[in-house]
């Protein structure tokens, strides 16, 4: 299953926990650009804190969800998040995910949004988000760190469940 963000959190979050629960033998990658990018750039369940939204000018109230987290402790036999700059991590999930097969396995992959989120959020440029994107993700422990994934604190990436 190919997914966004948004798509996968506002439609089928009730199907993503269960598929993790029950240990069904399903993949799922969902590129997280943290904003309903098609729905004239509303927030999306994981959107950070304080990001600007056409529905939130002062900045996005609620905190974000965490989907690695989320299908960890849901049961997943297999979790991973890495940016889009890090291809050959992404790959290498995958495929990791075939072998393991041991359930649901979820591959997160942190995209960016210019023409929505940066342009609403002072970020002219998708270079300007990339680099940011370069700076923030770090390797670390994802079950144990708390993160609101925005662009100027760390973004944990790496594989953190494989059953």
């Amino acid at each position: 299953v190919i997914t966004g963000d948004s798509d996968l959190s506002n439609e089928n979050l009730d199907a993503l926990i269960h598929a993790a629960r029950r240990g069904s033998n399903i993949m799922v990658l969902c590129s997280n650009n943290s904003i309903a990018a098609l729905l004239d750039g509303y927030p999306g369940a994981s959107s950070p804190l304080g990001v600007i939204t056409s529905l939130h000018p002062d900045g996005n109230n609620q905190p974000p969800i965490d989907f690695c987290k989320l299908v960890a402790h849901a049961g997943a036999g297999y979790v991973a998040r890495h940016s889009v700059l890090q291809a050959k991590q992404i790959v290498k999930a995958v495929k990791n995910a075939f072998l393991s097969q041991k359930g649901l396995c979820f591959i997160e992959a942190i995209s960016i949004c210019p023409e929505k989120y940066g342009k609403q959020n002072g970020r002219l440029s998708a270079v300007d988000m990339m680099r940011a994107l370069r700076l923030t993700a770090v390797s670390g422990d994802i079950l144990h760190n708390v993160s609101q994934r925005g662009f100027s604190e760390p973004m944990y990436v790496g594989e953190y469940i494989k059953r």
